[in-house]
């Protein structure tokens, strides 16, 4: 007589459920606290942040001069530091400088332009700057 196949069935093993309560996870759901706790990160980021020239310069044509002595490897630290891909030959990374630093400094005397709001101090009270300044400067 031929055996019949049979297949063994398995209990599944139950875990107890962990308590999620302290736990902060996405839902899709609007928090207004969460909401809170990012745009205070993004003012600390924002006062913390480092606001240097990247180009060493503020003048096109004191740009202009110092680009025309660097060889194509200079050329790309340059643009490196100024957050620009460095792909391409001498010619073509030169321009995409030019480009980036009339975008940022654009103006005849290389002084900074502010075309958003963003771009506004954060602190308007001169004093309170100054005191967040110094305390940032002997960190």
């Amino acid at each position: 007589m031929p055996r019949k196949k049979t297949t063994k069935t398995t209990a599944a093993k139950k875990t107890p459920k962990k308590s999620l309560d302290g736990v902060e996870y996405i839902d899709g759901q609007y928090k207004p606290d969460l909401e809170k706790k990012h745009e205070i990160s993004q003012d600390i980021e924002e006062l913390l942040g480092n606001n240097r020239n990247p180009f060493g310069t503020n003048s096109i044509e004191s740009l202009e001069s110092k680009m025309e002595g660097m060889n194509l490897r200079q050329i790309q630290e340059m643009a490196v530091t100024a957050n620009i891909y460095p792909s391409g030959n001498k010619t073509t990374l030169k321009n995409k400088i030019r480009k980036e630093f009339k975008a940022k400094f654009g103006t005849h005397d290389g002084g900074k332009r502010y075309v958003s709001t963003s771009e506004a101090p954060v602190i308007q009270d001169e004093k309170l700057a100054a005191e967040v300044l110094k305390i940032l400067n002997e960190k």
